[in-house]
């Protein structure tokens, strides 16, 4: 039976900034007056993929309404497992499928970043966020409340919703934490409660999605209002999977354009970026506010986990959660069974201490000193780097033509795993950026908000003109998440139970359904970085080692996979869409959905572009950094031999010479033929 959510849904005032604070303030102190002494008003802040105190949205209202603020995390065990075995969704019943991969949905790159933006929260929170590596959000939650109940008053919940972004997990976890919070409370005896999801503020996008709505309908909003709809005759059987949100603004997200042309013209025609809320300090968030004694002292210690450190083994992690199995899974699926080669990648998935054959301790920044990402992910080191680059003049003029680079850390911002994990939002870049360019350009302009953002049509020449490239990423970014909260109204039935998976994993390609759960073996020399093509199997590597790769390189090797190996071999580009998922630190299900969407030929385009892999190798990678790095390291090169450039994107030409500075063991047949990735374009030597 569903709990009545009458009670519990009250109207945030999120969406209005420093004024709205302010009156919550005053009504809070008018409130507080009828209070028993020995209650108090408490607020219990979830974190999720939200983790920051900057701009963010639960933890501001909750602070200018409480007495108290109780933060805290869970690490859901159900995210270091695959998240279903049942079958990928098809756009016809008919159709054949492909399993999903039995991997972990958060692989161990993504866990350890998560781990370290945890640590950076907490120290942010004064080390009051509460931790459990043991327990569901679900029950977590409701043990939270009765140790806390006989103090509480009033007591709130308020969290980030990720139900229409995100895979149906997070939606089916949000309903059943909300449930358990209201069930829990009521058992207490506590009347005056409310739950209070943030949808808007929870897509973390750059424009607001009630402004997205009003342009679309032409109707005017409440601006103070973020849960529009969530209220009167569906308060008792609301869904917060998403159904209601689907059922009251459909027909005006329906209506959102479907090609970024369109999509530029209507927000940049209509909408601003709204500023960043309220800044909050970690010196605001006194002791007596966040956690006081007399509560932490009640709570268990089940609550109380100490945040596991982002240098020590992964594995038992995925062991404690019950997910070895899917760990495993992806240790065969993705390391080579070569001798070392498979036990270096085992000692990176597990990101174990690796020790040379002197047993002198090596960490694992054999592999972290080559990555593109050679920073602790955390709201801190967010805007350290954004400020960073924004100040590297180097970088700022030529961001244009680096940004298409293969390989380097300052070719391009590296904001993107901050992004994922909620450290900074895209409003806080935006602003930064376009400051950033105003300063340049001389400009007079102060409405940074309506900064147009089109794409250059001429070459950039000064720094800020480069910076423009930046506010397109971020609102390219924007409409992928749009564009799939779009695809999905039409589709929302099939969102809730049809196996873990959305419409965005719908595939209108036919696929040979095997009778064994394992992927094929051309797939599986895909994801080892073992087709033959160095540029290719360097980009696997990268992601596989370090959790990341460039924008060049996933377009590639997803382009590779889904039609150049389609071609030859049945298969499924999302098998390979659920890989990058399990792998990439700046994992974003509408965008890695949506890129790989395109890619095949499922998306907006349909034009069945293909990439010549071995010709983007030579243009984005003309010395063949990445390919240097990531296959070329045991090479051994003859007195006065120069590897070439040629020969490393080439091996098989010149009678083969290239293959001698791969080693023994790198693959010399390529997995499909090599003429077909070559372009038209001059060779480079």
């Amino acid at each position: 039976m569903r709990i009545g959510w009458k009670q519990c849904w009250f109207k945030s005032n999120v969406n209005s900034s420093r004024d709205c604070n302010k009156s919550q303030r005053c009504n809070s102190k008018v409130i507080m007056s009828s209070i028993p002494a020995n209650k108090k008003n408490v607020s219990i802040i979830w974190f999720r993929k939200d983790l920051r105190i900057e701009d963010h949205a639960p933890l501001s209202t909750a602070l200018s309404q409480s007495d108290h603020l109780i933060p805290i995390y869970t690490l859901d065990r159900r995210l270091l497992s695959p998240l279903s075995s049942s079958s990928f969704s098809t756009s016809s019943p008919s159709q054949q499928t492909h399993k999903r991969l039995p991997i972990p949905h958060m692989g161990p790159h993504r866990l350890r970043a998560t781990l370290q933006a945890l640590h950076g929260l907490n120290q942010s929170l004064n080390n009051s966020l509460l931790f459990s590596s043991s327990l569901f959000p679900e029950e977590a939650i409701p043990l939270l409340i009765s140790s806390i109940a006989p103090h509480c008053h009033h007591l709130s919940l308020h969290f980030h919703s990720l139900s229409i972004t995100s895979q149906p997990i997070y939606a089916t976890t949000e309903q059943l934490v909300v449930e358990s919070f209201i069930k829990a409370a009521n058992e207490a005896g506590i009347q005056d409660l409310k739950a209070v999801p943030y949808y808007s503020h929870g897509l973390n996008t750059l424009y607001c999605i009630h402004d997205i709505i009003t342009t679309t309908t032409c109707t005017t909003r409440d601006h103070n209002d973020d849960h529009k709809g969530f209220q009167d005759e569906d308060a008792n059987n609301i869904n917060i999977n998403g159904a209601l949100m689907y059922k009251r603004w459909g027909a005006a997200l329906d209506q959102l354009p479907t090609t970024m042309t369109e999509w530029r013209r209507l927000v940049q025609s209509s909408i601003s970026v709204k500023s960043s809320l309220e800044q909050i300090s970690s010196s605001s968030l006194s002791e007596s506010l966040l956690l006081p004694s007399y509560l932490s002292h009640s709570i268990p210690a089940q609550l109380k986990d100490q945040i596991p450190s982002a240098e020590d083994s992964m594995k038992p992690l995925y062991t404690a959660a019950g997910a070895i199995d899917a760990f495993e899974c992806l240790e065969n699926l993705c390391c080579c069974h070569n001798g070392q080669d498979y036990e270096s990648g085992k000692k990176i998935l597990t990101l174990d201490i690796a020790g040379d054959n002197n047993n002198n301790s090596s960490s694992r920044n054999n592999y972290s000193d080559l990555s593109a990402v050679p920073f602790e992910i955390n709201e801190a080191n967010a805007k350290k780097r954004l400020e960073y680059y924004l100040n590297n003049n180097s970088s700022m003029a030529s961001y244009q033509d680096g940004r298409m680079l293969a390989y380097g850390v300052d070719t391009s911002l590296k904001i993107s795993p901050f992004l994922s994990l909620g450290c900074i939002t895209p409003r806080i870049i935006w602003y930064e950026v376009v400051k950033y360019i105003l300063s340049g350009s001389g400009s007079g302009e102060d409405d940074g908000g309506k900064y147009e953002w089109k794409e250059p049509e001429k070459k950039a020449i000064t720094p800020a003109e480069h910076a423009i490239w930046i506010l397109v990423h971020l609102a390219i970014r924007d409409y992928f998440i749009y564009d799939a909260i779009r695809l999905r109204i039409n589709d929302n039935d099939n969102d809730v139970d049809n196996g873990g998976g959305t419409v965005l994993e719908h595939s209108s390609q036919q696929w040979d359904n095997e009778a064994s759960d394992a992927p094929p073996l051309l797939f599986q020399r895909w994801a080892r970085g073992r087709t033959g093509f160095p540029f290719i199997d360097a980009s696997m590597k990268e992601l596989l080692y370090t959790g990341f790769t460039s924008n060049r390189c996933r377009q590639n090797t997803a382009s590779f996979l889904s039609k150049s190996m389609a071609a030859a071999a049945a298969v499924d580009w999302r098998q390979g869409a659920q890989l990058f998922e399990c792998l990439l630190i700046d994992e974003d299900y509408s965008v890695n959905y949506g890129n790989w969407r395109y890619l095949a030929g499922e998306g907006r385009d349909t034009r069945g572009r293909v990439f010549k892999v071995v010709s983007q190798g030579e243009r984005y990678d003309g010395e063949a950094v990445l390919i240097r790095r990531w296959l070329v390291e045991n090479a051994k090169e003859g007195a006065g031999e120069k590897v070439t450039t040629m020969l490393i994107n080439r091996p098989w030409e010149k009678d083969r010479g290239g293959y001698t500075h791969f080693g023994v063991d790198y693959p010399k047949q390529p997995i499909v033929e090599v003429g077909s990735q070559v372009g038209r374009g001059k060779k480079k030597s």
